[in-house]
Protein backbone atom coordinates (compact mmCIF):
# COMPACT_ATOMS: atom_id res chain seq x y z
CA UNK A 1 0.00 0.00 0.00
CA UNK A 2 2.86 2.35 0.83
CA UNK A 3 4.50 1.69 -2.51
CA UNK A 4 1.23 2.31 -4.36
CA UNK A 5 0.94 5.75 -2.77
CA UNK A 6 4.59 6.60 -3.36
CA UNK A 7 4.43 5.78 -7.06
CA UNK A 8 1.34 7.93 -7.52
CA UNK A 9 2.31 10.89 -5.31
CA UNK A 10 6.10 11.14 -5.40
CA UNK A 11 7.26 14.57 -6.49
CA UNK A 12 10.84 13.33 -6.71
CA UNK A 13 9.81 10.54 -9.10
CA UNK A 14 7.79 13.00 -11.17
CA UNK A 15 10.82 15.30 -11.37
CA UNK A 16 12.99 12.38 -12.52
CA UNK A 17 10.48 11.30 -15.15
CA UNK A 18 10.09 14.87 -16.38
CA UNK A 19 13.88 15.26 -16.62
CA UNK A 20 14.07 12.02 -18.63
CA UNK A 21 11.27 13.20 -20.92
CA UNK A 22 12.99 16.55 -21.50
CA UNK A 23 16.30 14.81 -22.18
CA UNK A 24 14.66 12.46 -24.67
CA UNK A 25 12.92 15.34 -26.42
CA UNK A 26 16.20 17.25 -26.63
CA UNK A 27 18.00 14.25 -28.10
CA UNK A 28 15.18 13.59 -30.58
CA UNK A 29 14.34 17.19 -31.47
CA UNK A 30 15.19 16.73 -35.16
CA UNK A 31 13.10 13.62 -35.78
CA UNK A 32 9.55 12.38 -35.37
CA UNK A 33 10.16 11.24 -31.77
CA UNK A 34 10.89 14.79 -30.57
CA UNK A 35 8.34 16.78 -28.62
CA UNK A 36 6.93 13.62 -27.00
CA UNK A 37 4.41 13.98 -24.20
CA UNK A 38 5.38 10.70 -22.58
CA UNK A 39 7.51 7.58 -22.82
CA UNK A 40 7.38 3.91 -21.88
CA UNK A 41 8.77 3.33 -18.40
CA UNK A 42 10.79 0.35 -19.57
CA UNK A 43 12.76 2.70 -21.82
CA UNK A 44 14.44 4.13 -18.71
CA UNK A 45 16.69 1.07 -18.74
CA UNK A 46 18.06 2.22 -22.09
CA UNK A 47 19.48 5.34 -20.42
CA UNK A 48 22.16 3.18 -18.83
CA UNK A 49 23.16 1.89 -22.27
CA UNK A 50 23.93 5.34 -23.71
CA UNK A 51 27.53 6.11 -22.78
CA UNK A 52 29.64 9.25 -22.91
CA UNK A 53 31.65 9.77 -26.07
CA UNK A 54 34.99 8.87 -24.43
CA UNK A 55 36.37 5.37 -24.86
CA UNK A 56 35.74 3.05 -21.91
CA UNK A 57 33.58 5.71 -20.33
CA UNK A 58 31.50 4.57 -17.42
CA UNK A 59 29.40 7.71 -17.41
CA UNK A 60 25.97 6.99 -18.90
CA UNK A 61 23.02 9.13 -19.82
CA UNK A 62 21.32 7.91 -16.66
CA UNK A 63 24.25 9.27 -14.63
CA UNK A 64 23.92 12.58 -16.43
CA UNK A 65 20.18 12.81 -15.81
CA UNK A 66 20.67 12.13 -12.09
CA UNK A 67 23.56 14.64 -11.98
CA UNK A 68 21.43 17.35 -13.60
CA UNK A 69 18.47 16.53 -11.38
CA UNK A 70 20.66 16.83 -8.29
CA UNK A 71 21.97 20.20 -9.47
CA UNK A 72 18.44 21.52 -9.90
CA UNK A 73 16.91 19.77 -6.86
CA UNK A 74 19.78 18.94 -4.43
CA UNK A 75 17.64 16.84 -2.06
CA UNK A 76 15.78 14.94 -4.77
CA UNK A 77 17.90 11.76 -4.74
CA UNK A 78 18.01 11.38 -0.96
CA UNK A 79 14.29 12.13 -0.78
CA UNK A 80 13.57 9.55 -3.49
CA UNK A 81 15.69 6.93 -1.73
CA UNK A 82 13.72 7.58 1.44
CA UNK A 83 10.37 7.43 -0.37
CA UNK A 84 11.21 4.22 -2.20
CA UNK A 85 12.81 2.30 0.65
CA UNK A 86 10.13 -0.41 0.39
CA UNK A 87 10.34 -0.83 -3.37
CA UNK A 88 13.49 -2.94 -3.31
CA UNK A 89 11.86 -5.52 -1.03
CA UNK A 90 8.68 -5.63 -3.09
CA UNK A 91 10.42 -5.64 -6.48
CA UNK A 92 11.57 -9.23 -6.04
CA UNK A 93 7.97 -10.43 -6.02
CA UNK A 94 6.07 -11.05 -9.22
CA UNK A 95 2.34 -10.56 -8.88
CA UNK A 96 1.52 -13.40 -11.28
CA UNK A 97 3.67 -15.81 -9.24
CA UNK A 98 2.09 -14.69 -5.98
CA UNK A 99 -1.39 -15.11 -7.42
CA UNK A 100 -0.58 -18.60 -8.64
CA UNK A 101 1.01 -19.68 -5.35
CA UNK A 102 -1.72 -18.26 -3.15
CA UNK A 103 -4.49 -19.75 -5.30
CA UNK A 104 -2.75 -23.16 -5.11
CA UNK A 105 -2.35 -22.85 -1.33
CA UNK A 106 -6.01 -21.89 -0.91
CA UNK A 107 -7.07 -24.87 -3.00
CA UNK A 108 -4.85 -27.22 -0.96
CA UNK A 109 -6.13 -25.87 2.37
CA UNK A 110 -9.71 -26.22 1.17
CA UNK A 111 -9.01 -29.78 0.03
CA UNK A 112 -7.54 -30.74 3.40
CA UNK A 113 -10.48 -29.13 5.21
CA UNK A 114 -12.96 -31.03 3.04
CA UNK A 115 -11.21 -34.36 3.58
CA UNK A 116 -10.79 -33.99 7.35
CA UNK A 117 -14.34 -32.82 8.06
CA UNK A 118 -15.95 -36.29 7.81
CA UNK A 119 -13.52 -37.70 10.38
CA UNK A 120 -14.72 -37.73 13.96
CA UNK A 121 -12.78 -36.96 17.14
CA UNK A 122 -10.53 -34.36 15.55
CA UNK A 123 -12.12 -31.14 16.77
CA UNK A 124 -8.79 -29.33 17.26
CA UNK A 125 -7.61 -30.20 13.77
CA UNK A 126 -10.93 -29.17 12.21
CA UNK A 127 -10.78 -25.83 14.04
CA UNK A 128 -7.19 -25.36 12.86
CA UNK A 129 -8.07 -26.06 9.23
CA UNK A 130 -11.18 -23.90 9.40
CA UNK A 131 -9.00 -21.03 10.66
CA UNK A 132 -6.42 -21.76 7.94
CA UNK A 133 -9.16 -21.75 5.31
CA UNK A 134 -10.47 -18.40 6.59
CA UNK A 135 -6.94 -16.97 6.61
CA UNK A 136 -6.47 -18.07 2.99
CA UNK A 137 -9.68 -16.28 2.01
CA UNK A 138 -8.40 -13.09 3.67
CA UNK A 139 -5.02 -13.47 1.97
CA UNK A 140 -6.70 -13.99 -1.40
CA UNK A 141 -8.77 -10.86 -0.84
CA UNK A 142 -5.66 -8.86 0.06
CA UNK A 143 -3.92 -10.18 -3.05
CA UNK A 144 -6.85 -9.02 -5.17
CA UNK A 145 -6.42 -5.55 -3.64
CA UNK A 146 -2.68 -5.61 -4.47
CA UNK A 147 -3.43 -6.62 -8.06
CA UNK A 148 -5.92 -3.76 -8.35
CA UNK A 149 -3.42 -1.27 -6.87
CA UNK A 150 -0.78 -2.41 -9.38
CA UNK A 151 -3.22 -1.89 -12.25
CA UNK A 152 -4.06 1.59 -10.95
CA UNK A 153 -0.37 2.58 -10.80
CA UNK A 154 0.29 1.11 -14.25
CA UNK A 155 -2.71 3.00 -15.59
CA UNK A 156 -1.51 6.19 -13.93
CA UNK A 157 1.74 5.92 -15.89
CA UNK A 158 0.04 4.76 -19.09
CA UNK A 159 1.46 1.22 -18.91
CA UNK A 160 -1.82 -0.64 -18.40
CA UNK A 161 -2.05 -1.95 -21.93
Amino acid sequence: RRVHGVFRQSESLQRLLLMILKMGNFMNQNNFKGNARGFALDSIIKLSNVRANKSKARFTLLHYVIHELNKKFPDNTSHMLSEFRYVHDIARFRIASLVSEIRAMAKNVQGVCDSIRPLTGMVVEIEFFDKANEDMKITSSQLDAVQHACQVVLGFYGMDK
